[in-house]
């Protein structure tokens, strides 16, 4: 029994009806030492004072008056001022009376570090302190979001829930896969303890669309999430906990769902095939005309399809559309939008800035190309014409493509763009 009380964390003090200890564990000693020297007595305990760290703790809130009298103590907060810590701790103590033949003999006071949430509150604090109005817009983006939100202190304790994240899990609760019904994306294996997106974030990573399946008493049907998680660090560079941010994907993942139903994936490379690029790029074009954002679109074909297949076989033409397609897929976004429309035609709808964007985009498809090259067999014949057209100007998608397609179809003709300067032959067309 000594040994698991050498071995908890929390700090436990055994003390008979004169103050003095019977029982000190490590962690004790190591909390309550002044000098090197581990106390004999509570009255050797100096420096105890409310949660306020101004007010020295009365006699009728100490731990050990309160359970000699025969009360039981719960999670009562105080401050260890210097001396006793580096730079003074908080703690959570709690205690009872031990008693013999129905008498009190005792007390044992058990007693959890718990600074680390207090930082974060300090510097929670501070920061609405000095930045009154810059907290007060803080917090009414995070209501207004409606994304829930979740704050936790350095050992995983709830710092903030905003109302949405309140109306997901209920009351603030340390992030568990089992309290809080966090499942992997298959709905029905819980999701690990130690790779919840929270827990990563107090770790120190930044992690983006971990996607969770949530299902609980509030959320009985459940839901998909897009979890990304952060670390806190303080000002001095300490990390104070961590913060997530829950992105309700739903929808996407009943479309998602429903575009296999409808078999709208293309068999040969995974990518949409003609009906479900139609399907989600006229509704991507509703919403960018309505939020005013600009949509690029790119057309792309397998330059000499035909020949590859008469001269190698079709073994060696399907290995140039699934090689077009890998090269695709890993230049664009997993919110872009990657279809093959069919023999050696291609198509990709992306968000984009500018036209300079565009250009970044056709250097990374030029990087992409000559690195798979560089891997294929020798004399492997392999390269695309493309085709880029902004959605500015057209209202439905027949005519966008079109232009697009003429774009395409121009720089086939051209027989090559000119490559930057660092990539070799076999890229000729892009």
């Amino acid at each position: 029994m000594r040994g698991i009380f050498d071995a908890l964390d929390d700090a436990i003090l055994v003390a008979d009806l004169d103050a003095k200890f019977v029982l000190l564990n490590p962690s004790a000693k190591r909390m309550f030492a002044r000098g090197g020297a581990a106390p004999s007595s509570w009255a050797e305990i100096d420096g105890l004072y409310l949660a306020d760290r101004e007010t020295a703790c009365p006699a009728a809130r100490h731990p050990f008056e309160r359970t000699a009298r025969g009360e039981n103590v719960w999670d009562d907060v105080f401050f260890l001022s210097p001396g006793t810590g580096d730079a003074g701790d908080w703690i959570a103590v709690s205690g009872r009376p031990l008693r013999r033949s129905g008498a009190v003999a005792g007390s044992v006071v058990i007693c959890r570090d718990i600074s680390d949430r207090y930082h974060v509150q300090e510097e929670l604090g501070r920061f609405a302190a000095d930045n009154a109005r810059q907290a007060a817009i803080l917090d009414s983006i995070l209501e207004a979001m409606g994304e829930p939100v979740t704050v936790a202190d350095a050992e995983g304790l709830p710092v903030l829930f905003n109302s949405a994240a309140q109306g997901l899990f209920g009351q603030p609760a340390a992030a568990s896969a089992e309290l809080h019904g966090f499942f992997l994306p298959d709905g029905r294996t819980m999701f690990p303890q130690e790779d919840l997106p929270i827990s990563r974030g107090l770790r120190g990573e930044a992690v983006d669309n971990i996607e969770v399946f949530v299902r609980n008493e509030r959320l009985l049907h459940g839901a998909w999430y897009s979890v990304s998680a952060r670390p806190l660090v303080g000002a001095d560079g300490v990390h104070r906990g961590g913060v997530a941010v829950f992105h309700d994907i739903t929808h996407r993942k009943h479309l998602e769902d429903q575009l296999k139903a409808l078999a709208l994936v293309d068999e040969l490379t995974g990518l949409y095939n003609r009906r479900g690029f139609l399907t989600i790029a006229s509704d991507r074009l509703r919403v960018a005309q309505r939020e005013k954002k600009r949509l690029t679109m790119l057309l792309a074909d397998v330059d000499g399809l035909k020949q590859i297949n008469d001269g190698l076989g079709h073994a060696a033409g399907d290995a140039a559309i699934r090689l077009a397609a890998s090269i695709l897929k890993e230049s664009f976004r997993e919110s872009d939008v990657v279809a093959r429309l069919g023999g050696d035609e291609f198509v990709a709808l992306f968000h984009s800035e500018s036209e300079a964007t565009d250009s970044l985009l056709r250097s990374r498809l030029y990087d992409a190309i000559s690195v798979r090259l560089a891997t294929a067999p020798a004399g492997f014949p392999f390269s695309m014409s493309i085709g880029l057209q902004g959605a500015e100007g057209f209202t439905d998608l027949v005519s966008w493509m079109a232009r697009a397609d003429e774009a395409m179809y121009a720089a086939k003709r051209g027989r090559r763009l000119t490559p930057p300067p660092d990539q070799g032959a076999g890229v000729s067309r892009i």
